[in-house]
């Protein structure tokens, strides 16, 4: 995955968490860092498939995405596969 689709990334994880770009860091979870629940990163997954045009079966990815890495290696996979 390119930096700029990682950037892309970060900046809707800052936009849908109200926290700062430059804060963020690979290995911060969503629940306890970024203080989210399940519904916020729904959403931010949501705006993910806005963002690169992707279809991300959520109910899937939901209890395997826990930190900001996870998030980017499984946009990046789903990008590799079409």
């Amino acid at each position: 995955m390119k930096q700029e689709q990682i950037d892309k990334i970060y900046g809707l994880i800052a936009k849908n968490f109200r926290v700062d770009k430059n804060i963020i860091k690979p290995e911060m979870t969503f629940e306890k860092d970024l203080n989210a629940d399940s519904l916020d990163v729904v959403e931010l997954f949501i705006d993910i498939e806005d963002e690169f045009g992707l279809e991300i079966n959520i109910e899937e990815l939901q209890g395997k995405v826990s930190t900001v890495q996870d998030a980017v290696d499984a946009i990046s996979k789903l990008m590799e596969s079409r």
